[in-house]
C-alpha cells in the first residue's frame, strides 16, 4: 500500500488517535515511520557531533587580557547579535594593539547588522596618540562588518578619553552614549527613542 506523506500530514498531524477505519492503513505506515524515526535519530546524532567539531574550529565568541594597567573584555552574544567591548585601566600602544586583537579575533563571529555596546567607564586614559591608531582599526572593521547600531557606556563628566573618542570614532552613524549598562541595552532594545546622543 503506497501512502502520500502530504495526505498523511494533513490527516493525522493534529491528531492524539487514529480511527479503527484507519487500521489496514497504519499497519503499512507504522512500520515505515519507525524505521523513518531511526534514521532521522542516527542523522541528528551526526549533526550533533558534526556541529561539536565546528564549534571547537570556530574563532572565539569571548576574549579578554589584560597587559600593564590595562584591561579589556570583548563578547559576543549570537542569540542578541551583539558585540560588548569593555576598556579599562590605562592603555598605551602595546595594550590597544593586543585589545585591538581581540576585538578582531571574537569580530569573526558576528553577523550583518550587529550592535556594539562599548563600556569606557573604567578607562583611564590613553597614553599617546599611537594606540589611536589601533582604535581606529577596530573601529574601522567593525564598520566594515556590517554594524548596525552603536552605544557607547561613558562617564558622568566628559573627560580627555570621551572628547577623544568623539573626535576619532564618531563614524557616519550617531552614537548612542548612555551612563549604565541598562541604558544600553534598553537603548538598543527601544531602538533609542527616548535617549539623546
Amino acid at each position: 500500500m503506497d501512502f502520500d506523506i502530504e495526505d498523511l500530514k494533513k490527516k493525522f498531524k493534529k491528531k492524539t488517535r487514529a480511527n479503527v477505519v484507519d487500521i489496514d492503513q497504519l499497519q503499512v505506515m507504522v512500520p515505515v515511520l519507525v524505521r523513518e524515526i531511526c534514521r532521522l535519530e542516527e542523522d541528528i546524532e551526526k549533526y550533533r557531533n558534526y556541529i561539536k567539531a565546528l564549534e571547537k574550529k570556530r574563532p572565539p565568541d569571548k576574549r579578554h587580557g589584560s597587559c600593564g594597567k590595562a584591561e579589556w573584555s570583548v563578547t559576543y552574544d549570537m542569540k542578541k547579535n551583539r558585540l560588548l567591548i569593555k576598556l579599562m585601566g590605562i592603555f598605551d600602544i602595546k595594550a590597544a594593539k593586543m585589545a585591538s586583537n581581540a576585538v578582531i579575533s571574537v569580530l569573526e563571529n558576528v553577523e550583518k547588522d550587529f550592535d556594539v555596546i562599548n563600556d569606557i567607564t573604567e578607562l583611564e586614559t590613553i597614553t599617546d596618540m599611537r594606540t589611536i591608531f589601533h582604535l581606529r582599526k577596530v573601529r574601522f572593521l567593525i564598520v566594515q562588518a556590517g554594524v548596525n547600531r552603536t552605544v557607547r557606556i561613558d562617564k558622568e563628566k566628559e573627560s580627555l578619553v570621551t572628547s577623544i573618542l568623539k573626535k576619532h570614532f564618531q563614524h557616519g552613524q550617531e552614537i548612542m552614549v548612555v551612563k549604565t549598562m541598562e541604558d544600553a541595552e534598553a537603548a538598543l532594545e527601544n531602538d533609542g527613542k527616548y535617549l539623546q546622543n
